[in-house]
C-alpha cells in the first residue's frame, strides 16, 4: 500500500469515527429528553417502536454509561488517528494542530449539532436511534459492567451509597404543574384539580 492509500483509509475511518461520536451524542440527548410517560402510552397502544425505546429507558444507568463508554472510545481513537496522522506529516507540530482541530471538529460534528438536532426532535430520535443500540448496549455490556462496579467501588469508599437514588416527589410533581399553569401548558382549572 501506498503513503497516499494508506492516509485515505485513515481519513475515512476518522470520518467515520467522528460519525459514530455523533450517533452517540446525539443518542444521549435524544433518549434523555424523551417523553417517558407518552412513550408508555403509545408502548401500551401497540406501538413497538415506543416499546424499544421505553425498555431502554427502564434502565437509564445502563443506557447512559454505554453511550458514554461508546462515545468516549471513539472520541479517543479518533483524536490518537488524527495525531497520528497529522504527526506523520507535520512532525510534533502535528500534535498541537492534532488538538487544535479535533477540538473544533469533535465540539461541532459530534456535540453542538447532533445534540441540537436530536434535542429538538428528541421522542423521533430515540426511537431511530434504538435500532442500534438494542444491539449496542449488549455487546458494551460486560465492560460496562466492569466500570460500573469499579465506580461503586470508588462511591463506597467515599462514603456514598448510589442506591439511594432521587425519586420525585409530591413536591416535585406540584412544582411540576405550577411551571405548567405559569408557562400556559396547562389551564388553571386543571390545575388546580391536579
Amino acid at each position: 500500500m501506498t503513503f497516499s492509500t494508506i492516509y485515505l483509509f485513515y481519513v475515512t475511518l476518522l470520518i467515520m469515527l467522528i460519525a459514530f461520536s455523533a450517533f452517540f451524542s446525539a443518542a444521549e440527548t435524544a433518549f434523555m429528553r424523551s417523553n417517558r410517560v407518552r412513550l408508555r402510552h403509545q408502548a401500551e397502544e401497540g406501538d413497538k417502536d415506543a416499546l424499544r425505546v421505553y425498555n431502554l429507558l427502564k434502565e437509564p444507568d445502563r443506557l447512559l454509561s454505554t453511550i458514554l463508554l461508546g462515545s468516549n472510545f471513539v472520541n479517543v481513537f479518533a483524536s490518537s488517528l488524527a495525531t497520528a496522522m497529522l504527526i506523520a506529516l507535520f512532525g510534533e507540530e502535528g500534535v498541537i494542530y492534532a488538538s487544535i482541530v479535533m477540538t473544533i471538529v469533535l465540539l461541532v460534528f459530534s456535540e453542538i449539532i447532533p445534540k441540537n438536532l436530536a434535542a429538538y426532535r428528541s421522542d423521533e430520535a430515540s426511537r431511530l436511534m434504538s435500532y442500534p443500540m438494542q444491539w449496542i448496549i449488549p455487546l458494551l455490556s460486560p465492560i460496562v459492567r466492569l466500570l460500573s462496579m469499579i465506580s461503586r467501588g470508588v462511591a463506597q469508599l467515599a462514603g456514598v451509597d448510589l442506591s439511594k437514588v432521587d425519586r420525585m416527589t409530591e413536591e416535585d410533581i406540584g412544582s411540576a404543574i405550577f411551571l405548567g399553569h405559569k408557562d400556559g401548558f396547562i389551564k388553571e382549572p386543571k390545575a388546580k384539580m391536579l
